[in-house]
């Protein structure tokens, strides 16, 4: 039973957070969600190397996601869908994330990415810095979040790279992507929040446990004697 309900919170934790980071403040992207082909195509770029499918990351039939292929040459490369340039405020924290889904089984190598490229000025203003975080995981929807972010000084505009990275030379390596956000600044709180409450009740779960475990020797001893 008590496996079950550890495996029920590692769930809620995943759900609590990605939906505090989204219900929290408002979102830079355009199109995060990926309902349709026609919101993809009108609003991230290089779209060669990625494709709408009918995939969502909560099953809902009214949406999709975008599957980022890379069959590109060399080993440790990526290819990207790229959002819009988004303004951005220097020395303010953004923490950015997405879910990201590899399929299993994996035939090929390789890894999802979040890339936030930080630029001068939008939409197209010299290249200042980066931050980025990635994700292993395959086989199922994994949501993928980045330590808060500090927009370099000079830093006035950013564009979310959504990145399959292949390890190998060759072959055929493909991610999904859904729910990409950027925050406005600021906008990372209620994350932190969402998760310390989500902690407080994991200490209460652990506590309860405990009690109940003691009760349960007590009642056995009180039996014997």
């Amino acid at each position: 039973m008590y496996r079950g309900l550890r495996r029920f919170l590692l769930t809620a934790a995943l759900l609590a957070l990605a939906t505090a980071a989204h219900a929290g403040s408002g979102n830079l992207i355009p199109a995060p969600s990926f309902n349709t082909n026609v919101e993809f195509l009108a609003n991230w770029e290089n779209l060669s190397v990625g494709t709408w499918t009918d995939l969502d990351f909560e099953e809902n039939p009214f949406s999709g996601s975008v599957l980022v292929i890379n069959d590109s040459v060399g080993a440790d490369t990526g290819l990207p869908i790229i959002s819009p340039c988004l303004p951005v405020t220097p020395g303010t924290s953004y923490q950015f994330s997405a879910w990201q889904y590899q399929p299993s089984p994996r035939l090929v190598a390789g890894y999802a990415q979040l890339f936030l490229q930080w630029r001068d000025s939008c939409p197209s203003g010299a290249l200042i810095g980066d931050t980025s975080v990635s994700s292993y995981a395959f086989g199922a929807w994994t949501f993928v979040e980045s330590l808060p972010a500090v927009a370099p000084i000079g830093a006035h505009g950013a564009r979310l790279w959504l990145t399959a990275v292949r390890t190998p030379a060759s072959g055929t390596f493909s991610v999904h992507f859904d729910e990409a956000f950027v925050p406005e600044p600021d906008g990372s709180a209620s994350t932190f929040a969402a998760a310390a409450s989500l902690a407080a009740l994991w200490r209460r779960h652990g506590s309860a446990r405990r009690d109940g475990s003691r009760q349960h020797r007590a009642a056995r001893r009180a039996r014997r004697t």
